[in-house]
């Protein structure tokens, strides 16, 4: 064994094992049946995807000009050349931190590789077309050339950090820092060569040359959506982030650090220190407490995200192999310890996303529910009309181009117009998480608008309630004149009925409703409008539910609960549906009219 790892170089030795990393996270992605990333992903493909034939997405703001420029070749191939582009990414961050560990004599430098890969928050990301794994190979690549001495190449790289996220502008300032602390003057003009570049381009876009600063797309609308949170979000999770395995590693490299460095008693200002103890440990702590301090605060419109700290996750494979160096130190007499230490380590640190993530990806409730309205909308015929939606993974499925105005539209002419100003025959694609928590566009407001009449309804195999309250699912609708929307409906005023008499094939579009009343001294979030499917065994095959604080009703006066979904018809026919109202709290509540609707048939064709 000694004999072939010594036939090649250390050099060598990275090619194949690049390579062979390469090669299974490919393979990952193409056993995968969902996707990595959501939503996000699904949008940085569709603009790098679209951006050749609408040029203007290049410099798209929220869509990362840097990420999306170099992304969209390989974008013209699918979701698959965008996440083979990640994966390059992910491959020349590694060799660089591998790279960096010889450059600064570390033993086992190899070990750097699957450290840099396969911190389990990084590795998914690398599956994905999310703009983290760019991000962190231009923040590594600058600290490599810093640390080569080639201060303007790691200057000017650095420049473009900010088009490749929001965050690269504090980078800025902690590179400005270094070149003067070594004194490298004639780098810190270059510094601002990304905002130069970019900026004269994207004054052909926006009409602004400080357009970088002034068309942010964050804003104190996406803070009111998202909140805030606890300060230690991050750090109290990170050992899920980075691995155990790696985080102990990397504890111990930082601790080495700070040891070597109060034991120099006048450290050196080389290019070597700089980068080892003030560069990365700047840029990985400084990243994290910026990201801390905005979700606290509830600042920029930052979600929360575990995914954004992929952006300096390799920073910490190269402290774990300053841990392992240190380590495995220890046995130095002991002749075979690092030879079978390293193999487990990295063994192990390969294994770890398996234990915290779905790996290969398995449709998520919403890719499911997506998926599942793309294909009806597809048998239906309903792609030939303008369709208007609100979850970007539609137009994914659909495979249709999102920016091409004749087809789809993301956003409704006139959202305060009881039409929404849509000419008739249009295609309405609602959704709870984006229709409604996003876009602050409820249910109950297209389904009680006399100018749409409600067509389909998808929700996941396993019920799914968002933090709404709403349960998950997507409703398609279609504008029409105004009419009764009640005419759509049947009523079957029961709170018990038998699947069978609901004469579908195969899927019925039902709606639950109960008038209720309830008074000043009374919750409404314990008024609970519950409605069950049972088979012939009398056991319950699902159970959705709907609380009455969701309809930000007064108390005193009567009003409507609502629970929209579809059933399946497939149960036995002694199947039943059964309605109830429950309520926790003290005393009792009014209930009336339980009652069932179903959707009629023969509404699915447009005129």
């Amino acid at each position: 064994m000694n004999k072939l790892y010594r036939k090649y170089s250390q050099e060598q030795w990275a090619i194949i094992l690049l390579f062979l990393s390469g090669l299974y996270l490919m393979i990952l992605f193409l056993l995968s049946d969902g996707l990595f990333g959501e939503t996000d992903s699904v949008n940085h493909y569709l603009i790098a995807r679209y951006s050749f034939q609408h040029p203007c997405l290049l410099l798209d703001h929220w869509g990362k000009p840097l990420f999306t420029i170099l992304c969209s070749p390989f974008a013209q191939f699918g979701l698959g050349g965008a996440v083979f582009f990640n994966i390059l990414c992910a491959l020349t961050t590694a060799w660089l931190i591998f790279r960096m560990g010889r450059f600064l004599k570390y033993r086992f430098a190899l070990a750097a590789i699957p450290f840099a890969l396969f911190a389990p928050v990084y590795m998914v990301n690398i599956l994905t077309s999310l703009t983290e794994i760019l991000f962190a190979l231009v923040l590594v690549a600058g600290i490599y050339f810093f640390l080569k001495g080639k201060m303007i190449l790691s200057s000017v790289i650095i420049s473009f950090l900010p088009f490749a996220r929001m965050e690269g502008v504090m980078f800025l300032v902690i590179f400005l820092a270094a070149f003067l602390l070594v004194k490298k003057y004639r780098a810190i003009p270059f510094l601002f060569a990304g905002f130069v570049i970019f900026s004269l381009a994207g004054t052909f876009r926006y009409h602004d040359l400080l357009w970088f600063f002034n068309a942010m797309p964050y804003s104190e609308k996406g803070s009111a959506l998202y909140g805030s949170g606890s300060f230690w979000y991050y750090l109290e999770r990170f050992h899920q982030l980075l691995g155990f395995p790696l985080t102990i590693l990397a504890v111990i490299g930082i601790i080495q650090l700070v040891i070597s460095l109060f034991r120099e008693k006048k450290p050196a200002l080389t290019t070597t220190r700089l980068t080892e103890y003030y560069l990365i440990p700047a840029s990985l702590f400084g990243f994290i407490l910026a990201h801390s301090f905005l979700w606290w605060q509830g600042m920029m419109g930052v979600l929360a995200t575990s995914r954004f700290m992929a952006c300096v996750l390799p920073l910490c494979g190269f402290l774990a192999l300053v841990g392992l160096n240190r380590i495995n130190s220890f046995f130095d007499r002991r002749k075979y310890f690092s030879s079978i230490f390293t193999p487990i380590i990295i063994l192990i640190t390969i294994w770890v996303p398996y234990t915290l993530h779905k790996i290969p990806a398995r449709p998520s409730w919403s890719d499911q529910v997506m998926k599942e309205t793309a294909d009806d909308i597809r048998t239906e015929g309903l792609d030939r009309y303008p369709l208007y939606y609100f979850d970007p993974k539609l137009a994914y499925y659909l495979e249709i181009d999102p920016y091409d105005s004749r087809g789809l539209q993301k956003n409704f002419p006139d959202p305060d117009q009881p039409d929404f100003s849509l000419r008739d025959s249009s295609i309405v694609v609602w959704d709870t998480h984006f229709g409604e928590f996003e876009h602050r566009i409820p249910l109950e407001k297209l389904l009680n608008n006399p100018c749409f009449r409600l067509l389909d309804v998808n929700s996941p195999a396993i019920d799914k309630k968002f933090h709404t309250g709403q349960q998950y699912m997507s409703a398609v609708f279609r504008k029409v004149p105004p009419q009764n929307p009640e005419d759509q409906w049947v009523t079957i005023k029961s709170d018990n009925m038998k699947l069978a008499s609901l004469n579908r094939e195969s899927k019925a579009i039902v709606r639950a409703r109960a008038k209720v009343l309830y008074e000043k001294d009374q919750d409404p979030d314990k008024i609970t409008l519950i409605m069950s499917v049972l088979d012939n065994q009398n056991e319950v095959k699902r159970c959705l539910t709907i609380n009455g604080s969701y309809f930000k009703s007064p108390p005193g006066q009567w009003f409507e609960m609502c629970l929209l979904t579809q059933v399946s018809t497939l149960i036995p026919e002694s199947g039943r549906i059964k309605l109830n109202v429950s309520y926790q709290g003290d005393h009792q509540i009014l209930v009336d009219g339980l009652c069932l609707d179903l959707l009629s048939t023969g509404k699915k064709q447009v005129d």
